[in-house]
């Protein structure tokens, strides 16, 4: 029981620490201020266009949401492996 407790423990804070890093979302709002930035030029020029602005989607991934999975899913086996070695670490201190 305490193995498991030590794991949650560990995988909270890990959660958290990540959380910290990577839970800003710069690049979303970087891209959402120079849509709105372009936007808004185009009001003061008068040239808005009569297209649906919210219904373009792209059914496939592009390059980078590709790379972005990639690294996601590395970062997600690293932190697997990582878990693993402390849990095992400490679950032989504890033996």
């Amino acid at each position: 029981m305490k193995e498991y407790l030590v794991d949650i423990c560990l995988v909270a804070l890990l959660i958290f620490f990540i959380n910290g890093l990577f839970g800003h979302n710069q690049i979303e709002h970087q891209l959402f201020n120079q849509n709105l930035t372009s936007f808004e030029e185009k009001i003061k020029k008068q040239e808005v266009s009569e297209e649906k602005q919210g219904m373009n989607y792209q059914q496939d991934d592009n390059q980078f949401s590709k790379i972005i999975k990639r690294i996601s899913d590395f970062c997600i086996s690293f932190i697997k492996t990582i878990v693993l070695i402390i849990s095992n670490f400490i679950s032989t201190l504890l033996s």
